[in-house]
């Protein structure tokens, strides 16, 4: 998928365009950490919050799901 790094707003947009010029295909879309729909924020004042070691062990966990070493269930 060339579009898997981009932020879902711009996967949406991409949806609208390809149904503008007659590419859309219907059907369910998931936007998952490998996607880049979903996410933990790891930013300003949260950086002084998270321990490294936490921080380092969430990172990892969320590799592993990204990869689909580790499986979310949908429901």
């Amino acid at each position: 998928d060339p579009y898997a790094s981009l932020n879902p707003r711009w996967r949406v947009f991409d949806i609208i365009a390809a149904l503008a010029h007659g590419r859309f295909e219907s059907g369910v879309r998931v936007f998952g950490l490998r996607e880049g729909g979903i996410d933990y924020a790891y930013d300003e004042p949260r950086r002084g919050m998270i321990p490294q070691a936490v921080r380092t062990r969430v990172e990892a966990l969320r590799q592993d799901i990204i990869a689909g070493k580790i499986v979310i269930a949908d429901r």
